[in-house]
């Protein structure tokens, strides 16, 4: 069938944001007629930024599909960003990038060793630990550890070429995000 613009036009969207408790999210409903309707959860930085808060986020989500048990078209998706708090994950790997252009390596390595324990401290608290299953906290763990090695070998080159670029920043800073919503 053939959507013309009128029919994108009376597409329902509705925005919600509420702040509360420290934490931010966004959910926004879509429905189209010839798609399912989708519940999406968005949660910034801070709003993800500890164990308590990711169980606090993951609390919510959980409500959201338990509600909508009735419903079997509704589809959810969950969005997170790189963990806020002091200090930002993603500062610390544009930190990290920053100082391979200008060939200091500690300097990288201090700011990619702080994102680490920023992910280990936050894996290895039990708010977090009752949530997963047996085992995951220590998967995910090696799983940053692995991709801290290959944002060594991106920070290597960056640091013979003297040069960041967006792209290069872009990649290394999207690794945040990615540890987040594994």
């Amino acid at each position: 069938p053939q959507l013309d613009h009128s029919d994108r036009r009376r597409r329902e969207s509705s925005l919600a944001s509420d702040s509360h408790e420290g934490t931010r999210r966004h959910t926004i409903n879509m429905s189209h007629p010839l798609r399912n309707t989708w519940k999406v959860h968005k949660f910034g930085g801070t709003s993800v930024a500890s164990a308590a808060l990711l169980r606090r986020a993951s609390s919510i989500v959980s409500a959201q599909l338990s509600a909508s048990d009735d419903d079997p078209g509704r589809r959810a998706c969950v969005v997170v960003s790189a963990m806020g708090g002091r200090p930002k994950a993603t500062d610390l790997l544009l930190g990290a990038v920053s100082a391979a252009a200008d060939r200091d390596a500690d300097g990288a390595e201090e700011c990619l060793a702080a994102v680490y324990e920023k992910h280990r401290c936050c894996l290895e608290d039990p708010e977090l630990a009752e949530l997963l299953p047996e085992g995951r906290a220590a998967s995910l763990l090696a799983g940053v550890a692995r991709d801290l090695n290959d944002v060594r070998d991106v920070l290597r080159t960056v640091g013979i070429m003297m040069w960041k670029s967006e792209r290069v920043s872009a990649l290394v800073a999207g690794y945040g995000e990615l540890w987040n919503a594994a």
